[in-house]
């Protein structure tokens, strides 16, 4: 399990990367140069849309003829090309530090990725347990049995969690966790053995040739099924209620999300990424999209003026 203080400490961690993350990527420089070319391109838009016949620079007065047009054409394309790269260099600026501090992220990942192996190496050897517990249940099914054409009890092999163990084994994090499962499945299957010997030990007496004549002429095979059923009443039926009353637990607690803590500390990771991961976007599209419309469609527009005039 993942202790509050360790997920609350890479929980913030991982709200300031959020936080430098999503901050706007262009520099101040970056932001004239988005100013000069959103105020160029309007400008050449508006030159041909009110249709200016001259423009006054300084002293003299120029006539916005087409050759104007296409110089002005010529200066805001340089303006994008500039703008552009100015941007991408910002944006990869943006992500060295971005990838920089993402140990952070990495910090709650490795928390969650470690509490979910733990959950999965006890809900393994808690299969390893529930199928030991089978295999005595098989014993007395096997027990009961006194015709040899009768169908013997299914075996179902509930281990279907598959881990390595021995790789898991060679980590620091696990190796105590593994072996302290592995003693207390080991005792649970020792004492589990000792009384399914004495089962077996009940039985046998009671098939005993000695014995067999008298028992089984005055009971039959009904006073057999009986006895071993009250051997098993004895020595392993404690063993399988236990068994299901873990069962139906071990279901409840998968089942209930709110028990899923690491489900829940990842769901917390997952909104604030995908929320910075949104600011991110925002500003891309506003900072660099925008203006890089504005001045496709003012060329755009110039090469559509001269194209229809004829020039």
């Amino acid at each position: 399990m993942v202790s509050s203080a360790d997920f609350y400490e890479a929980y913030n961690a991982v709200a300031e990367y959020t936080v430098k993350s999503s901050e706007p990527a262009l520099k101040s420089e970056s932001h004239k140069q988005q100013w000069s070319l959103a105020g160029a391109s309007i400008g050449l838009i508006a030159l041909i849309l009110f249709k200016v016949g001259e423009l006054k620079i300084g002293d003299v007065k120029v006539a916005v003829d087409s050759k104007v047009l296409v110089w002005y054409a010529v200066f805001l394309s340089i303006l994008l090309a500039t703008f552009l790269l100015r941007a991408s260099l910002d944006l990869k600026r943006a992500a060295l530090a971005r990838n920089k501090d993402s140990n952070k992220l990495d910090l709650l990942k490795d928390l969650v990725q470690t509490a979910f192996v733990k959950r999965n190496l006890q809900q393994f050897f808690w299969l390893e347990l529930f199928h030991q517990i089978g295999l005595r249940y098989e014993t007395y099914s096997k027990a009961q049995v006194t015709d040899p054409n009768d169908a013997p009890h299914e075996r179902i092999d509930m281990r279907i969690l598959k881990m390595d163990i021995a790789g898991l084994k060679k980590l620091e994090e696990f190796r105590a966790e593994i072996r302290s499962h592995e003693e207390f499945v080991e005792d649970m299957v020792r004492q589990l053995d000792s009384d399914a010997e004495r089962f077996l030990n009940r039985v046998l007496e009671y098939d005993n040739p000695v014995m067999s004549k008298s028992t089984l002429q005055e009971s039959g095979s009904w006073g057999r099924f009986s006895s071993v059923t009250q051997y098993f009443d004895t020595y392993l039926k404690a063993w399988l209620d236990a068994r299901d009353a873990l069962s139906s637990v071990s279901l409840d607690v998968s089942l209930d999300k709110r028990a899923m803590r690491e489900t829940v500390m990842l769901d917390a990771q997952l909104a604030l990424l995908r929320k910075a991961r949104n600011i991110t976007r925002l500003y891309t599209f506003t900072e660099i999209a925008l203006p890089t419309l504005l001045a496709l469609s003012a060329l755009g527009y110039v090469v559509f003026t001269l194209h229809a005039s004829g020039a």
